[in-house]
């Protein structure tokens, strides 16, 4: 499998074109390849969809908006979901002579859900806003907010000046302590492939 991977990536860098400058805005989707460990047992490794936007501030950084959720199988017939949405920033790394790939390394925070058969696991939960009825009756509205971080590696081939076949890997860390079993707090760590494709405006 790695050397398909290896040589599916000599292909694509073989065809691709010229790399255009990283200031401007993009879109693209991905799809990654999450592997859960840590106090999360029993989950297989699973995949899913993801898009994302962000802005080249310069021809060596940009910051990217990123959500996603990937499948995972756990016992016979059940099904989780993990879903995140993060925030990051890149720093890429021209290569002098090759001017159609650009590696990157990333890192930011990310808010992070686990969608049981129980319950949804989320961190860092706080209550934004209470109402109260005449009649005495309460009602909190609580969010989650940024409860875990990533970081990671990859690189943009482009096969012209505004499409990019992104490739990467990332490792997000995480911590959950609401809606699970005994209110108990949780800490995962998840390994990302991710493959996708972006266009650059």
């Amino acid at each position: 499998m790695v050397r398909v991977i290896i040589g599916v990536i000599l292909f694509i860098t073989f065809l691709a074109g010229p790399a255009a400058a990283k200031e401007g805005f993009y879109l693209g989707a991905f799809s990654p390849r999450n592997f859960i460990a840590k106090d999360i047992e029993g989950l297989e490794r699973g995949g899913g969809l993801g898009v994302r936007a962000g802005l080249g501030t310069s021809e060596h950084f940009a910051m990217e908006l990123a959500f996603f959720e990937t499948d995972h199988a756990v016992g016979a017939g059940e099904e989780w979901k993990f879903k995140g949405g993060t925030f990051d920033l890149k720093v890429f790394m021209p290569i002098t002579g090759i001017t159609n790939v650009e590696p990157f390394i990333t890192g930011g925070i990310g808010k992070y859900s686990l969608d049981t058969t129980t319950g949804v696991y989320r961190g860092n939960v706080d209550q934004i806003y209470r109402y109260t009825e005449s009649d005495g009756t309460v009602h909190d509205w609580k969010t989650s907010f940024f409860n875990g971080y990533q970081f990671g590696a990859g690189a943009n081939i482009f096969i012209s000046p505004e499409l990019s076949v992104d490739l990467g890997y990332v490792v997000r860390k995480m911590y959950f302590d609401w809606n699970t079993p005994g209110g108990v707090e949780l800490r995962a760590r998840v390994r990302s492939l991710e493959a996708g494709v972006s266009y650059h405006f």
